[in-house]
């Protein structure tokens, strides 16, 4: 019987149908926007993540022709770190007991930067919050966006009876469980990575009530509860199927990749660039440039960078200065401009702040060293190159901080369509970087092998992913890798030149939009 997996990304929630061999049968995407209603806020209206659940499953269904029976089991992936504040419904509102009480607060929101401090003294120190979390405190997690809405939105906050993620809340709307699995909780910065359990004496210095937080599951692939007979009929599919507890985005497109032993990494080009490796114990990186979290292989843990705006600074630069052009003709123009274009051109891509290499909430984006003869192409080819810098950072801070082997790099996300911005990964990391057979829908395939194995169709998920194959294989050129090696220094040398300016230009962003 197939698998259903859905991923509540940011620009869109995706639906993937595979067999119990893996092989995908239908997929459909339901897109959602971003508010952005201050400088540094990020928001989304959580019921529209509901809203494309539907329509993305019901469009899947169709076209595998598929009865509302013939679904074995769902897996869910989301967006990490989102903060879904939920509470008592208006009386006569039909649905769901809790409701949505204001718009969920994502992933790049970077509001919560003075709340950061607190948690940081919460936990005793820099140092123990990173030993114990496995992460910094960084204004994106749960952990600090709680703390801004009891200070700011004390009527939000006095109201709240739940605090969720973002794919644990399609979990309550298709199950009404309140449930969370480790791989995602992993980013909340509430919850004791080393010992695989909520902080639970975190969270009381933080004065927040640990009943805010759902159960968390013991691992990623077992059922936290079965469809109810509203949520069947929104997506077609039969009541009691069971929903297994699903990872957050960056293990589930792990999964997908086959990323589940180690030695073997991958790189995701999605709206954040995200280079993902397999861990077999807890290891914290002391700078607190690289995330350890649970992974959602059963017993594992992973590291992993992210920089915030990876192919987000792309559709940025399709939207400001190509409207109405296509963004692959963009990439087009830069593969012909040539890597000479380049030549004394940089791309600072910092435009909602940083957490990889540099963890800056007030860093910005800049391209520096234009002169007239650079066109289009060329500071396109800027921007792929200031990513795959970033990208490429966090490849040499698993080699050399944490000792992990990075010997290739398995491509996600939608800036992997790109062969030239493959290539000058793989140039700059100097690392192959290839292709898997799903590497375009990664987290949803991911998480439909989860389901699998929680319904039994796989023993194990290694099991599950041993069809995972490589293809579209590009080695890193030497004379390339030279070049790079060149520009990144010079990157960090601009990056450390301007970054006492940044906190006053973020300032003046903001009061701009006052």
């Amino acid at each position: 019987m197939p698998l259903l997996g859905l991923d509540i990304g940011t620009s869109g929630t995706k639906a993937l149908l595979i067999d119990e061999d893996g092989r995908v049968l239908a997929g459909a995407t339901a897109r959602h926007t971003v508010q952005r209603p201050a400088p540094g806020h990020s928001e989304q209206d959580a019921a529209k993540w509901w809203t494309a659940v539907g329509r993305a499953t019901r469009a899947v269904m169709s076209e595998a022709e598929l009865g509302k029976d013939d679904v074995k089991a769902i897996g869910l992936s989301g967006q990490m770190h989102g903060a879904v504040f939920l509470g008592d419904k208006k009386k006569g509102a039909r649905g769901a007991d809790l409701v949505p009480l204001r718009p969920a607060i994502l992933w790049n929101d970077q509001r919560a930067v003075p709340q950061c401090g607190d948690v940081v003294d919460a936990a005793g120190g820099r140092k123990k919050l990173i030993a114990r979390t496995g992460s910094p405190a960084l204004p994106g997690f749960q952990a600090p966006k709680a703390l801004w809405v009891r200070e700011h939105e004390p009527d939000v906050w006095g109201a709240t009876k739940k605090l969720l993620l973002p794919k644990d809340y399609v979990r309550y709307r298709l199950t009404h469980e309140l449930a969370a699995e480790p791989s995602d909780a992993s980013g909340t910065g509430l919850y004791h990575v080393k010992k695989r359990r909520w902080h639970r004496k975190l969270i009381q210095k933080l004065g927040l009530d640990p009943d805010l937080l759902p159960v968390c599951a013991d691992d990623s692939h077992s059922p936290t509860g079965g469809l109810t007979a509203g949520a069947a009929r929104s997506l077609g599919i039969a009541s009691g199927t069971p929903v297994v507890g699903g990872a957050g985005d960056q293990a589930a497109g792990a999964i997908g990749m086959g990323i589940v032993r180690a030695g073997l990494a991958s790189a995701t080009l999605g709206t954040s660039g995200v280079v993902f490796a397999h861990a077999d114990r807890f290891e914290a990186e002391p700078g607190g440039r690289l995330h350890t979290m649970c992974h959602a292989v059963e017993g594992a843990w992973c590291v992993f960078g992210c920089m915030l705006s990876a192919a987000g600074s792309l559709a940025w630069w399709n939207e400001a200065v190509a409207e109405g052009t296509e963004v692959g003709d963009l990439v087009k123009e830069a593969e012909k401009a040539g890597a000479s274009a380049t030549d004394g051109l940089y791309f600072l891509p910092y435009l909602t702040g940083e957490r990889c290499p540099h963890p800056d909430p007030d860093a910005r984006g800049c391209f520096l060293g234009l002169n007239p003869s650079h066109g289009r192409g060329a500071m396109t080819r800027a921007l792929l190159e200031g990513v795959g810098y970033g990208m490429a950072v966090q490849v040499k801070l698993l080699r050399e901080q944490l000792k992990l082997p990075v010997d290739r790099l398995r491509m996600a996300g939608g800036g992997s369509r790109s062969g030239l911005w493959r290539q000058v990964l793989a140039d700059a990391a100097d690392a192959p970087t290839v292709l898997t057979n799903a590497a375009a829908d990664a987290p949803a395939y991911g998480v439909a092998l989860l389901a699998g194995v929680g319904a039994g169709v796989w023993s194990s998920v290694q099991e599950a992913t041993a069809g995972i194959e490589e293809s579209t294989r590009q080695e890193p050129d030497e004379a390339a890798t030279k070049r790079h090696a060149c520009r990144m220094a010079q990157h960090d040398r601009l990056y450390a030149a301007l970054r006492p300016e940044f906190p006053r230009l973020a300032a003046r962003s903001e009061n701009a939009a006052a």
